[in-house]
């Protein structure tokens, strides 16, 4: 079963985590709750936490486009203005089921903020 079917079929939040790996070296910590967006994806709001290095902001929103084959198209968009893209693939629907992929994050003006590989876990 895919992640997009899994959001179809019930509107409970679902508690994702996500370990982020900077280019730089830095890890953070997203907390994400998500919902059904009503067309196929999941949208909700997201907590960051450091691990090594700093967030590049702590609270924001997320909105996931998901393609029947498992792709994922991801944008961030934080409280302090800077936005975030990430694009991977997702597999399962339940507790347990795993999205992967890599982003890149930039100011509101343009200039690289942060980028590197994400690896996500459904947790509820």
């Amino acid at each position: 079963m895919s992640l997009s079917v899994a959001a179809a079929s019930g509107a409970l939040a679902q508690k994702w985590v996500c370990y982020v790996a900077g280019i730089d070296g830095s890890a953070v910590r997203l907390v994400m709750k998500l919902q059904p967006d009503g067309v196929g994806g999941l949208v909700g709001p997201v907590r960051c936490f450091p691990v090594i290095g700093r967030c590049v902001a702590h609270r924001g929103a997320i909105d996931i486009a998901l393609s029947a084959d498992g792709s994922l198209n991801a944008t961030l968009r934080f409280r302090n203005g800077i936005g975030c893209v990430g694009t991977g693939s997702a597999n399962g629907a339940f507790v347990g089921a795993e999205a992967v992929g890599d982003y890149v994050c930039e100011t509101p003006s343009g200039t690289p903020a942060s980028g590197g590989s994400f690896d996500c876990v459904r947790r509820q």
